[in-house]
């Protein structure tokens, strides 16, 4: 998930507990990445709560945000790696410009994962309202 402000990532916070508690821990994997942070009080929340194993920002265990822009390419390589002879569906819904960068992302992250003989594969989905 990516989201410009904490507001619009609380949005996403439920669907994303619901998914993390869906059957195995291979079933979901949430890497949330924060591209604006101007809020006082939430950077002192993060500092104080780095170390937890709950993210201060989502709540979700396991799970740490980001911060900036996310490299999907690296992103999803690690993924593919960390999870051998897998398809991997990326779910997308929002500007076109965004969407094109993730298509061509999972692209490259699958020559990559391709020459390193992972078995792993990325499909990209997309769906507009």
């Amino acid at each position: 998930a990516v989201v410009s402000t904490q507001s619009t990532g609380d949005d996403l916070k439920e669907l994303l507990l619901e998914l993390q508690n869906i059957g195995s821990s291979d079933f979901f994997e949430a890497r949330p990445h924060l591209t604006r942070f101007n809020d006082k009080d939430m950077m002192e929340n993060v500092a104080m709560n780095m170390d937890s194993a709950e993210d201060a920002i989502t709540n979700l265990p396991g799970t740490k945000t980001r911060f900036g822009r996310p490299n999907w390419v690296k992103d999803f390589v690690d993924i593919g790696e960390k999870h051998p002879n897998t398809d991997i569906g990326v779910f997308f819904c929002g500007p076109a410009v965004l969407s094109e960068s993730l298509d061509k992302s999972c692209t490259l992250a699958n020559t990559q994962l391709e020459e390193a003989a992972t078995g792993s594969m990325f499909f990209y989905n997309k769906e507009n309202f």
